[in-house]
């Protein structure tokens, strides 16, 4: 034989179970909902006392002056989350302890059991936003404390207030003493560099010397030329031209030379006639002497007397430039080496100036480094000595970053929070109706007794059952 569990079950059905067991079911209500009645007048009586809490950020106020609205949410939040992990520490939690019974003027608590104590009170403690909104969201939250008694909650909640007050103060003032000795360190470590710079400056200055005056000129563009690039310029003015007279002259020297091996006029250069004019006026009589010797020739043969005394005078001429240019010659062969000797020192001292204008570059390079760098360490010491300044503030009033104040005094519903008595019967109610529908349920389902013509479904065809209809009345046989 199958149970009832193999088939389906109707409303009909449902309705029929419940009628069969509705005893059970108004008993287990009854007991359930009881025992919820009973729970509640012996569970003890909690109050929650809360208070209304205005984080004020100064930081924050100034960036909503200046309407930096995603700075302000994200500083918010990152004050609001700090709050509340200051609030929930530990320090701050045994505080508020000590402080409770100080102003219950009971005993301290033990501090063997602080702790302890402590973690309690923590999970008394509630921190909410205002409703309609997310934690974070606004700088006004709710700060909630649930005890037994409600004079005793309001005292913890203000002590709570007070012991966060003092440790953030506490926690405010190491942090701004701890920048402000930091920031005096670096003050310190930039002073010192800034006199190293100062030192490698001066130094440098004493080696310069008298160049200091040809560097500035060199780096300053404005102050016109240095004695040196004009002292230069002056060397490049005498070489150039120096250079070419000692070209002339040995063209010249080539010349005289030609002319000493095979007596030929000479063309003595403009800027030499002052130093070689007897030579010039020998060329010039060679020549008139070969004129006329080609006059005298035109008109009288070689045997003739003029002709030979116009030859004897020009030989005469010849021998007289010869030793003209023998003495132009070795007087040349001075002057030019005197050239090249001059030349070779202008060259020599073009080099100096070179040389020492190179020097100076570079030198000006090191000594425009170390400007800067001095200028640069100068302006980091004004820098770290302003936030030095700011630190300082800062360490006076310390306390003031974070403004937390109470938008109103810690106050207690007059009703407790728990137990709520209406509510726990209610569920213990329903809770009961529940478990009584459940276990009729249950009941019905497993069960083997034939109260209806549908519980003969599955019971197999062997059997020979009969139904027998109830009636109202029996029947009366006919008279």
């Amino acid at each position: 034989m199958q149970s009832t569990t193999d088939r389906p079950v109707s409303p009909r059905e449902l309705a029929n179970t419940i009628f069969i067991y509705q005893r059970m079911i108004l008993l287990c209500t009854v007991l359930v909902g009881g025992a919820a009645l009973v729970i509640s007048y012996l569970e003890p009586k909690t109050w929650e006392a809360s208070v209304k809490v205005w984080a004020q950020d100064q930081s924050a106020a100034l960036r909503r002056a200046n309407d930096h609205a995603p700075e302000i949410q994200t500083r918010v939040k990152m004050v609001l989350s700090n709050l509340r992990e200051l609030i929930f520490a530990r320090s701050v939690l045994e505080e508020t302890l000590v402080r409770c019974a100080a102003a219950e003027q009971a005993d301290p608590p033990d501090a063997a059991h602080l702790e302890e104590q402590g973690d309690r009170l923590r999970r008394a403690i509630t921190i909410e936003a205002p409703k309609g909104s997310d934690f974070g969201t606004t700088e006004i939250f709710f700060v909630r404390l649930r005890d037994r008694d409600p004079s005793h909650a309001e005292r913890l909640l203000q002590s709570l207030l007070d012991a966060f007050h003092k440790r953030y103060e506490q926690l405010s003032t190491e942090q701004a003493n701890h920048l402000y000795d930091e920031i005096r360190l670096q003050v310190g470590e930039s002073r010192q560099l800034l006199g190293q710079s100062e030192q490698n400056l001066e130094a440098f200055v004493s080696e310069l010397g008298a160049d200091l005056l040809e560097l500035h000129t060199l780096v300053n563009t404005t102050g016109g030329e240095s004695d040196l690039r004009k002292s230069l310029n002056s060397v490049n003015e005498r070489l150039t031209p120096a250079l070419i007279e000692l070209q002339e002259r040995t063209r010249f020297l080539d010349q005289v030379q030609k002319a000493r091996l095979s007596p030929e006029p000479i063309v003595v250069p403009a800027f030499l006639l002052h130093e070689y004019g007897a030579l010039d006026e020998t060329s010039r009589s060679l020549v008139k002497a070969h004129l006329d010797l080609d006059a005298v020739a035109a008109r009288y043969k070689p045997d003739h007397s003029e002709y030979r005394s116009t030859e004897d005078r020009l030989r005469r001429t010849e021998q007289t430039c010869r030793a003209q240019a023998d003495l132009a010659l070795r007087a040349l062969e001075k002057d030019i080496a005197a050239k090249k000797q001059s030349l070779d020192y202008l060259a020599e001292t073009k080099q100096g100036y070179v040389k020492r204008m190179a020097e100076l570059a570079n030198k000006s390079v090191q000594y425009a480094g170390l400007v800067e760098e001095v200028r640069q360490r100068r302006e980091t010491v004004a820098e770290v000595e302003k936030r030095l300044s700011d630190a300082f503030h800062a360490q006076l009033t310390a306390a003031q970053d974070v403004l937390l104040s109470t938008v109103d005094p810690p106050r207690t519903d007059p009703n407790p929070v728990s137990p709520r008595r209406a509510l726990n019967i209610g569920v213990g109610t329903v809770l009961g109706l529940l478990i009584g529908l459940g276990l009729a349920f249950l009941a019905r389902q497993y069960t083997y007794t034939v109260r209806s013509e549908s519980d003969l479904t599955g019971l197999g065809e062997e059997l020979p059952i009969v139904s027998v209809p109830r009636v109202a009345r029996p029947i009366r046989k006919a008279g």
